[in-house]
């Protein structure tokens, strides 16, 4: 088997992902490379972090967790260190068979949908559950 291991810059920012022989240590990672003094190794793995880090995403080193790489600027990050939009996304049943997006530019929730063989673009409003 294999592991994989992020590494992690002076900003906490995750540049390579590496993938190393199960038999790997974080000590033995460590000494393959010859930049520990601005970088650090972690192992990424959802069973010993919150979730597997991404070219892209971040290090928190208090919470010795990794964050996605954020959406889109408008997105801020939750205490479950989660990104969420600032208008909640329609849920599953509010959804149907619609395929879902997040329009920056405007802040909306926008949606797919092909209705009689022609694509069409609704846009939700989250005042009155209503798609238009």
């Amino acid at each position: 088997m294999a592991k994989n291991f992020a590494k992690i810059n002076s900003l906490n920012e995750v540049v390579q992902i590496f993938v190393v022989d199960d038999a790997e240590t974080q000590s033995s990672v460590e000494a393959m490379f010859d930049d520990t003094d601005v970088c650090l190794y972690r192992e990424t793995s959802p069973s010993i972090r919150e979730r597997e880090a991404m070219i892209g995403g971040t290090y928190d080193p208090v919470n010795d967790a990794f964050i996605s790489k954020q959406p889109y600027a408008s997105w801020t990050l939750n205490g479950s260190r989660e990104w969420e939009p600032p208008v909640a996304e329609p849920t599953a049943e509010q959804l149907g068979v619609k395929d879902p997006f997040w329009d920056e530019a405007n802040q909306q929730w926008k949606a797919k949908e092909i209705i009689d063989g022609v694509l069409t673009i609704s846009t939700w409003n989250p005042s009155t559950l209503t798609w238009s």
